[in-house]
């Protein structure tokens, strides 16, 4: 017997192509945040006195 997931996702009407497009999208936007996070340098470093 299928649990409840299961069931939802053999039943559930949904649209592949906007999943994709939702999951490339998160992606992208999560791939964007740790670049920016995870580049030594990218950011000019403030210096005492300056």
């Amino acid at each position: 017997m299928a649990g409840p997931l299961q069931r939802l996702l053999r039943t559930a009407g949904w649209d592949a192509d906007a999943v994709r497009d939702d999951v490339r999208a998160y992606v992208a936007e999560q791939l964007g945040r740790a670049i920016e996070i995870d580049v030594p340098g990218s950011r000019p470093e403030l210096t005492s006195g300056d």
